[in-house]
């Protein structure tokens, strides 16, 4: 089998409390992965023709380092790298040369 995307949610944590969401994910959910373990998932799916990774949660942007460094991680692989937000984030600043 030969897989083209590839999701991860990076977290449970999220802004939101929304009763429809799939992924039971609220404030202080908990359930937050690691920089190591994303870098393991995608070095187990080196050699795959992906096309995409999509990053999302929860609300990606509660862990800004992780997505960061995932971000990072998931470009160095594939052309697109796409983060999945309820738009409702940490306020954060990011420098426009980031990522």
């Amino acid at each position: 089998m030969e897989l083209r995307r590839l999701d991860i949610i990076l977290t449970y944590n999220c802004t939101g409390c929304c009763a429809h969401c799939c992924y039971r994910a609220w404030p202080e959910q908990g359930g937050t992965m690691t920089v190591a373990e994303v870098a393991g998932y995608l070095e187990a799916l080196n050699g795959q023709p992906l096309e995409g990774i999509l990053l999302f949660g929860g609300e990606p942007f509660l862990c800004y380092d992780l997505l960061r460094e995932s971000i990072q991680l998931a470009a160095s692989l594939v052309p697109q790298v796409h983060v999945f937000t309820n738009g409702y984030g940490p306020p954060i600043r990011l420098p426009l040369d980031s990522c």
